[in-house]
């Protein structure tokens, strides 16, 4: 089965999710659909995530690719699939539909739609990437709910955040430079909703504060898409600071959320990059 991706929300056939752009197409008006050119042979689940999870088979999976179709939930079931698959997962979340608002623009319109990989025809593998290098300090956080910030380092979130930004010469309308990870790296998107700061990922108790400089996001965006064997999967909060267009050799996307594996442990998160390796052997 080949893996295709459409934006904003072209369907047919394949595992589609609609993203916010293409890696290398300058104008998405002229490329709405991306295929991934290898085939690849596993299993196909798509529906609610409760449905998916009951419906793993036992099977010796190399790889899952993930698309979310934005409708919450999403950090409880990509730890779940994982424990059920067995096997390092990746993808994101598809974008909402920029005219009428819909989500679960995904193959199966649910929740999710899963690709499990069984192929034994060639090397698969998984990797993360976190371009947040620079880590300024461990936070200690208090959640009012899982996505939003109560206290963090025992101050009013809101304005810590802004402080930390404006120390480093950040905007206080930059969102993407600046931002909280957990203790696996993998990070989440900041936002202000109601006076409130909040992520678009469910926060830990422990998080680092991360940043990444303006003139390293580019090179190390580059990097991570040059491969002409990956499906890439990256943010687009990432997209939108990029000083210049990403031309990348593989299957490059851009999505809402990113499924990340690190050191074995699959999970959700934002302003991040995952991608599926394929190689012959």
């Amino acid at each position: 089965m080949q893996l295709t991706f459409s934006t904003p929300c072209g369907f047919g056939e394949g595992v589609l999710g609609a993203s916010f752009g293409f890696a290398g197409a300058m104008d998405p008006a002229v490329n709405l659909r991306r295929t991934f050119p290898r085939e690849l042979e596993g299993v196909l689940l798509t529906g609610s995530f409760s449905n998916i999870l009951a419906s793993v088979p036992a099977a010796d999976f190399k790889a899952g690719v993930v698309l979310l179709g934005n409708c919450g939930g999403e950090d409880a079931f990509v730890r779940a699939l994982q424990k059920k698959a067995g096997c390092p997962l990746t993808g994101g979340s598809a974008a909402i539909d920029p005219v009428t608002g819909a989500k679960a623009l995904v193959m199966g319109r649910g929740e999710a739609a899963v690709y499990l990989i069984t192929d034994r025809r060639c090397c698969i593998t998984v990797e993360s990437r976190n371009i947040h290098e620079t880590v300024l300090e461990e936070c200690s956080v208090v959640m009012e709910s899982p996505r939003v910030f109560a206290s963090i380092n025992g101050q009013e979130p809101v304005g810590w955040f802004t402080e930390k930004r404006r120390q480093h010469g950040i905007a206080d309308t930059d969102f993407e430079h600046m931002t909280l990870s957990d203790t696996l790296g993998v990070n989440a998107h900041l936002s202000v909703v109601n006076g409130k700061l909040c992520s678009g990922r469910d926060l830990e108790e422990t998080m680092l504060l991360r940043m990444v400089e303006k003139e390293n996001v580019l090179p190390r965006m580059q990097a991570f898409y040059d491969d002409p064997t990956a499906l890439i999967c990256g943010c687009a909060g990432l997209k939108g600071i990029l000083p210049a267009p990403i031309v990348s050799p593989g299957t490059g996307l851009f999505l809402f959320g990113e499924v990340c594996t690190v050191k074995g442990e699959s999970r959700f998160g934002n302003l991040m990059l995952s991608r599926l390796c394929v190689k012959e052997g």
